[in-house]
């Protein structure tokens, strides 16, 4: 069986009631192939740790660890998904090769890490670039980022 990654640091609750991109994406792949999603511990919008909900899905998902951060546009972001990133590392480098790779961006650390491994082992990426994260920096510090 075919075995597919998805790496996606933004997610919503991943409990029984999400309805969102990656959840619906997982549950259409699950029915022919082997799925996981490999995500951050950290929620975007409520700026909390995820509390990793008590559901059966047909697919796996993998909670990597990421620092945090108090607010969308902060340095503290940046060292965060830094460290998600090396996560997403580590974690590709203990685990059974993929069929496939499927990232969201942002963030652009796991992505860029998940691209690496893919590229490294000859594993086709899928990108799915979701907003344009970084261009939102230069609009509020005005610096040549």
């Amino acid at each position: 069986m075919k075995d597919i990654l998805i790496v996606a640091n933004f997610n919503r609750n991943l409990s029984e009631n999400d309805y969102g991109r990656f959840m619906n994406i997982a549950s259409i792949l699950a029915k022919k192939y082997s799925v996981e999603i490999v995500c951050s511990n950290f929620d975007h919008l409520s700026k909390k740790k995820i509390v990793p909900p008590d559901v059966k899905w047909p697919f796996q998902i993998t909670y990597l660890e990421e620092i945090g951060y108090p607010r969308n546009i902060c340095v503290q972001r940046f060292v965060s998904h830094k460290k998600w990133g090396n996560e997403v590392r580590k974690y590709l480098q203990g685990r059974k090769k993929p069929d496939l790779i499927y990232c969201a961006i942002p963030s652009l650390s796991g992505p860029l890490e998940a691209a690496k491994y893919a590229n490294k082992n000859k594993i086709p990426v899928m990108i799915d670039v979701q907003d344009l994260w970084p261009e939102a920096f230069k609009m509020v510090f005005h610096l040549p980022i």
